[in-house]
């Protein structure tokens, strides 16, 4: 069955751009996050012709006669003046207008209302500031969900800048404020539900706030590049907080037409929680890692090589008996051009120490529980071999295969219902958050990205990873599906009229939840159902400041579960406006 859906996916997305190769057959055909492909034009090549000489027998040599030659050369008066040469003017389209400031307002079924409001302005002829709003919240109004599960999002920040011919900086500050709800209780009739009297006393609200500013200088000339340092403040309604500091220096040299870098990172990692899940005691993590990144490019007609490693340390400030190891890993890049733009060869092997906080974590899944374990990740290697380029200027490919392997891998996990006293329970002990568990994990896979451009027409994207994991303690690699797709396309109808439409593909995912509730709950692995989300916008340009859209999501209204137990809203739609202005 599986096997039908994909099948039926790959055809629908080969007939769609098939048609829309053979429908753009009087186009010219030509090529950073989508492409159409031309049809197979086979050229003439170079035709040579045998050249036949027959034999001639020659008897006796001639003597060769000797000629000579006298030139008479005498001036020659002419008023000939040739008229100079003067290129035919080309159509130029004319330039749209750029303004410093936009405002997009809009407003969708579910009560969802969106604010993108953005401004920038120089001060001098060096030096801007620019600032940005954004707000999109929703009363979510899910059928079937018992619990509250609205939404709410906002996010402010401002840059102050300024660039100069050798010496350049910024710095900013910015706020984010969200609301979510641990709406996903087990509630199905037929194994698992809960009491009115215990969902009416359900609070199921969580509340993230997010503090950060950094600041940048980067030089174009010498060695020094550029240093930055970042601060994140990260905050809950239960009382958990991380701060995170990143100070990231770099540098570059040249020495005999080589390029040599050496970057510096030191990021420091510090949080806690008040509490553990199902039980009072508090916990705290905090890490600093050390690296050191020196690398080497090497140039040379169509190669390119860049040998480096990175070297790296993480000390943790929470357990003394923790031993602080040395880590060095290859990071190696190199590509060959085989063809021009046509074809290039490429591979690399790479790997790091990566900082995981409650943050991403958050952004990635916001129903995680305030009880979560923080800890680094060691990516020991990760290997890849492909090929990119352009079969025409139009149509543009990369594919390439991978294998990793990560050590402290972080996977998303339902926390188990358990049976006991409701009533003192925190409003994400109802098996309707999710903890982390770290395993080590090996994914071996493939990708493929296709994009396709007819020019003030249509752009097309098509990418695909396929991935399989093996895990060493978990029965299964939870929560990463082995097969995601997406189609990006944009229609420009005409000068007025643009449409874009996203497709989106995600395989099979696995969890663990209540399966049994009698005689005692039992819990065992789930799958989750692949599902398919397709969107579309149309938009209406009215003139170079004013353009209206319609937005429409999950055309297909589906109650997919992109976490356990977390069905998403069906069909959405929203029309609005943005507007381009200057003061």
């Amino acid at each position: 069955m599986k096997m039908m859906k994909l099948n039926s996916c790959i055809v629908l997305v080969a007939i769609s751009l098939t048609s829309v190769s053979y429908a753009q057959k009087k186009e010219t055909i030509g090529t950073e996050e989508v492409n159409v492909v031309k049809a197979y034009a086979p050229t003439i090549s170079d035709a040579f012709k045998i050249k036949e000489v027959p034999p001639v027998e020659v008897e006796q040599e001639a003597d060769k006669e000797k000629v000579s030659y006298k030139i008479f050369s005498y001036p020659v008066a002419s008023t000939y003046s040739p008229t100079k040469g003067k290129p035919d003017d080309l159509a130029k389209e004319k330039a749209e207008k750029l303004f410093s400031n936009y405002l997009t307002l809009g407003f969708g079924n579910y009560g969802t209302p969106l604010l993108d409001f953005y401004s920038a302005h120089q001060l001098t002829k060096e030096m801007y500031i620019a600032g940005s709003l954004q707000h999109l919240s929703s009363q979510g109004e899910i059928k079937n969900v018992p619990l509250d599960n609205s939404y709410y999002h906002t996010k402010a920040d401002v840059v102050l800048g300024e660039n100069k011919k050798t010496l350049g900086w910024n710095t900013g500050i910015g706020y984010q404020h969200q609301i979510f709800n641990w709406y996903g209780v087990p509630n199905n009739e037929n194994v698992f539900a809960f009491s009115q009297t215990t969902l009416d006393a359900i609070n199921p609200q969580q509340t993230y706030q997010n503090f950060y500013a950094s600041g940048k200088v980067y030089s174009k000339i010498k060695s020094f590049r550029q240093a930055e340092v970042k601060y994140n403040r990260f905050w809950d309604a239960f009382g958990s907080v991380e701060n995170r500091v990143n100070l990231l220096p770099s540098f570059e040299f040249k020495a005999e037409n080589q390029k040599i870098k050496a970057d510096f990172m030191v990021d420091y990692l510090g949080g806690g929680f008040q509490q553990g899940y199902l039980n009072p005691v508090k916990s705290n993590y905090g890490y600093t890692i050390l690296g050191f990144q020196p690398s080497i490019v090497f140039r040379k007609n169509y190669f390119s090589f860049n040998i480096g490693a990175g070297v790296f340390m993480a000390l943790n400030h929470e357990d003394s008996q923790a031993k602080n190891k040395l880590l060095v890993y290859p990071q190696i890049t190199a590509s060959y051009k085989i063809d021009q733009e046509r074809l290039t060869l490429y591979a690399a092997a790479e790997g790091g120490l990566s900082q995981n906080t409650y943050q991403q974590m958050v952004a990635q899944n916001p129903f995680v529980s305030p009880t979560l374990f923080v800890a680094p990740t060691d990516k020991v290697y990760d290997l890849s071999l492909g090929l990119r380029g352009k079969l025409s200027p139009n149509f543009s490919y990369n594919v390439k295969g991978f294998h990793s392997f990560e050590k402290g891998k972080y996977l998303f996990v339902n926390h188990l219902f358990q049976d006991g006293d409701l009533t003192t329970r925190k409003a994400y002990e109802f098996g309707n958050s999710f903890g982390v568990i770290y395993d080590n994990v090996k994914s071996t896979g493939a990708f493929m990205e296709l994009k396709l451009t007819l020019e003030k027409t249509l752009s097309a994207t098509l990418s695909t990873t396929y991935a399989s994991y093996e895990t060493t303690y978990s029965a299964s690699a939870w929560n990463l599906p082995k097969l995601t797709s997406s189609l990006h396309l944009e229609y420009y109808i005409d000068t007025k009229w643009t449409a874009a439409s996203t497709l989106f593909y995600v395989g099979e995912r696995k969890d663990i939840g209540v399966t049994e509730a009698s005689p005692v709950v039992t819990h065992s692995t789930i799958r989750m159902k692949d599902f398919i989300d397709a969107n579309l916008q149309v938009s209406y340009k009215y003139n170079t400041r004013l353009t209206g859209f319609l937005r429409a999501n999950n055309i297909a209204n589906q109650a997919y579960q992109k976490w356990l137990n977390y069905p998403v809203q069906q069909f959405q739609v929203m029309v609005g406006a943005s507007y381009k202005f200057d003061f």
